[in-house]
């Protein structure tokens, strides 16, 4: 890779960023130049919590962060992640039927699926598990959006498999997985009553 390249793209993502986030990619550059991965992740979360960060989250985790993955936590990888993949959009409009019909902008969810399912095999190691549940419980979400019951049962079954092995898990993680799983049964139901 050219050494340029992440100097010159975190330059134009400074660019592109509001005046009152200019200094968090100054603070990017500086971390990942002084291979300072601890701090640089600490303020990417920083950064990503931004409302004024939705744009930038998906190149940013493409082309910057993915450059030092290895090296930073897992778990906040996986974090970054599921912030950047809410930037997977189609430009459609689509309807949900209800008891109103309402129009809502609606996630590419296969774009969605593809992003988190990449993310998920890539903290599938042995030391990083709490990860893997973490980013497979997202794909379990997106499937259920895209009415993949089946899929999204596997997933959770998966899940739940790792997660009986563990001592302890971060807060996150669990709450998360049960929060996937109530939906499963929460649509398993809707579904049993048509």
């Amino acid at each position: 890779m050219d050494p340029e390249v992440i100097p010159n793209f975190l330059a134009d993502q400074r660019d592109n960023a509001s005046a009152d986030s200019q200094h968090y990619f100054i603070t990017f550059e500086d971390y990942w130049e002084r291979k300072l991965w601890h701090e640089l992740t600490s303020t990417l979360v920083e950064f990503f919590n931004q409302p004024g960060s939705a744009s930038q989250r998906l190149p940013i985790f493409n082309t910057f962060i993915k450059t030092f993955a290895e090296k930073i936590n897992q778990l906040k990888l996986v974090e970054l992640g599921l912030r950047a993949a809410t930037q997977c959009q189609s430009k459609r409009v689509c309807v949900i039927a209800c008891v109103q019909r309402v129009l809502i902008s609606c996630l590419d969810e296969e774009e969605r699926l593809t992003f988190l399912s990449e993310l998920a095999d890539k903290v599938d190691k042995p030391s990083s598990q709490d990860a893997y549940v973490y980013a497979r419980t997202a794909v379990a979400s997106v499937r259920l959006q895209k009415s993949d019951a089946d899929g999204a049962k596997k997933d959770l079954a998966r899940c739940e498999a790792i997660l009986d092995t563990f001592d302890s898990v971060e807060t996150s993680v669990h709450a998360a997985f049960y929060q996937v799983n109530s939906d499963y049964y929460q649509v398993r139901h809707w579904t049993s009553c048509r």
